[in-house]
């Protein structure tokens, strides 16, 4: 059964009933209603027009008084619950690269009652080229007169915060501002990290705010620590230079009237070690040798060696100057620039079945390190006279021992 009314000049409005009609009964409202507005059953079958429910046929405007204004509820059974999907489709070919495909604006009024934009979350296709598509998630807030993105979360899941962010070099999270980071355990008295970007004096500073030590960890512990008076300590570890020719300068400290060489204030080098000493006449040295030990310390460029030969036996055959070869490293010649350099002479040692030819009250045996040669070599120094050569032949006897101490600079 159905009802038509017909038109003044053409056409009807059918209102038509179920087959099985269930003897229902709606009530129309008792007016026309407002523009857009929306009807409501109250579920005994009386109608009436929906105030804050408007649909002007682009905009659906649903309005509350409370809080709780939309609810969207689904009670499928499934893992997945309700799906709502912002679905933007402009035609085939009009779709292009950064367009905004949907927009969440949270809007409100300031106290002048004029509505304002506060914040804004926008999904952007970034790439829209079939089986390369690419989608990034921008939100928007305000500061005064300006609207900007803030933060971005780009289709690789980088995380991009600042104004307007970029992320030039791929890195999962990047940071647009001088500002980056401010952590605190409490808002007052607590313990305070910052992270700042000094632009104008090019410094990135990172560290305590307040009084507060900073501490590096690795593997769960502490391994090294500054604390708020300056001093660095590194409690389970060492300090390396990664780099030849660097290293601690203390060129802040004032020279005075010393004549500083180049980079003579950077303590660049330390190093302990032994070497094989091999002692010898110089005119047959390759022939007839004895080997002993040497140990090292190279603080800077200044070498301390302690050689030492024990119970050692020199074939009766050695000739020439006594000298000490298979040295550490190559050093400055002592008589180079000797007004300036103090160093690879020694008068430092202490022998056992050696003789001194020539022993008189004002005669002296040393030791001198000549670079150019590589060796050490034994002199006698005469009574007011030029030194002359200590010749092996007084090394020659059986048990025969050396301890010598001496030091040089090496060439670098």
């Amino acid at each position: 059964m159905a009802l038509r009314l017909r038109g003044a000049t053409s056409g009807y409005i059918e209102l038509k009933a179920p087959a099985s009609a269930g003897d229902n009964t709606l009530t129309l409202p008792t007016n026309n209603g407002g523009a857009n507005q929306l009807l409501k059953i109250d579920g005994s079958g009386n109608l009436s027009w929906q105030a804050n429910l408007t649909f002007d046929g682009t905009q659906l405007n649903v309005k509350g008084s409370g809080t709780d204004i939309l609810k969207i509820e689904s009670t499928d059974a499934g893992a997945q619950g309700t799906n709502l999907i912002l679905q933007h489709s402009p035609g085939a070919g009009n779709m292009a690269a950064n367009d905004v495909i949907s927009l969440l604006q949270f809007n409100g009024v300031d106290d002048s009652n004029n509505p304002t934009t506060y914040s804004s979350i926008r999904a952007v296709a970034t790439d829209v080229s079939n089986n390369s598509e690419k989608g990034d998630l921008t939100f928007f807030t305000r500061n005064g007169s300006t609207f900007a993105e803030c933060m971005r979360i780009n289709s690789n899941g980088d995380l991009n915060l600042g104004n307007n962010p970029t992320n030039q070099y791929g890195y999962k999270l990047n940071i647009q501002d001088s500002a980056i980071l401010y952590a605190q355990t409490a808002s007052n008295n607590g313990t305070e990290l910052k992270l700042y970007l000094d632009h104008g004096n090019t410094v990135a500073n990172f560290g305590t705010v307040s009084t507060s030590h900073l501490a590096f960890v690795t593997a769960n512990t502490e391994k090294v620590r500054i604390t708020s008076d300056g001093d660095l300590t590194i409690d389970n570890g060492d300090l390396k230079i990664g780099t030849a020719g660097k290293g601690i300068d203390f060129s802040i400290n004032s020279d005075g009237s010393r004549a500083v060489t180049t980079n003579g204030n950077l303590f660049d080098d330390y190093e302990e070690g032994t070497f094989n000493a091999q002692l010898g006449g110089a005119t047959n040295h390759g022939t007839h040798e004895i080997t002993g030990g040497g140990t090292y310390t190279k603080i800077g460029r200044k070498v301390y060696m302690q050689i030492s030969f024990q119970n050692s036996d020199l074939n009766d055959g050695a000739s020439g100057q006594v000298i000490i070869k298979n040295l550490p490293f190559t050093f400055v010649d002592s008589t180079v620039n000797s007004s300036h350099v103090c160093a690879g002479v020694s008068a430092d040692f202490v022998t056992t079945n050696v003789t001194y030819p020539h022993s008189g009250d004002m005669n002296r045996y040393v030791w001198q390190l000549i670079a150019s040669a590589g060796h050490i070599k034994g002199y006698r120094v005469n009574d007011g006279g030029s030194m002359t050569d200590w010749d092996a032949s007084h090394w020659v006897a059986s048990s025969m021992e050396l301890r010598l101490n001496i030091s040089s600079l090496t060439a670098t």
